[in-house]
């Protein structure tokens, strides 16, 4: 084997190697839902989706799926997020840095995201749900699951139901539709069934974000659909 043959084979095996090697993204992404066949609400309280997180995904699902081991064992850290039969405590925050070869648009440190979140569940159909955020937005909502399939009715303000509410805010079904805080979230009224492998919701908006009466005075309507498969 030539010179230049063995060069090129080493070379290939490097980059295979390396390839191998490339750690994987860790999100909380949709992909969960669909890999155990199950709605948002089995990770987060609010059935929509994102924000706080269950008794379940947080000593359950992030361990194994999301988190770094604690130990060398692979034990994950032991995290109860109730502090009590019927109060629940969370929190989100992540910080960016940004930089670019211009400095003109150097951005440096970017706070991403810094949530707090409480749920006070008096009983097991009923939760009252609160988020507060780092940039002056904030939900506060009541939950009820009376509804067949799993179906629950919210009241309060909240951010409508636009689809999977991926972290990424330039994703088209945020940053088209308007959906980036601190303005958006709204107030009013949204029905939700999970029937079989759908999710579907129907909501009753102000239909004027960041406002608690729409300066229109007519109502929006909100209305997704989403196929587990």
């Amino acid at each position: 084997m030539t010179r230049t043959l063995r060069f090129a084979a080493f070379t290939l095996a490097t980059l295979a190697i390396g390839a191998g090697l490339v750690p994987t993204k860790a999100d909380a992404l949709p992909r969960y839902g669909a890999r155990y066949e199950q709605g948002c609400a089995l990770c987060h309280v609010n059935p929509t989706g994102g924000g706080q997180r269950t008794p379940y995904a947080v000593q359950q699902l992030i361990p194994r799926e999301l988190s770094w081991p604690s130990s060398a064992s692979g034990r994950p850290v032991d995290l109860d997020p109730r502090l009590g039969k019927n109060l629940l405590i969370g929190a989100d925050f992540r910080e960016l840095y940004v930089t670019s070869g211009d400095p003109a648009n150097r951005l440096d440190f970017f706070q991403m995201q810094g949530n707090v979140y409480l749920s006070f569940i008096p009983e097991e159909r009923f939760t009252l749900y609160f988020d507060r955020g780092s940039s002056d937005t904030y939900e506060l909502f009541g939950l009820a699951y009376l509804l067949p399939w799993s179906g629950y009715v919210k009241a309060g303000r909240f951010v409508p139901c636009h689809g999977w509410k991926f972290d990424d805010h330039t994703m088209f079904v945020r940053s088209e539709e308007g959906f980036s805080p601190p303005a958006h979230t709204d107030v009013g009224v949204e029905l939700g069934a999970a029937p079989g492998p759908l999710d579907l919701q129907v909501a009753l908006l102000n239909g004027n974000r960041g406002s608690t009466v729409g300066a229109d005075e007519h109502l929006a309507a909100a209305v997704n659909a989403l196929c587990r498969f």
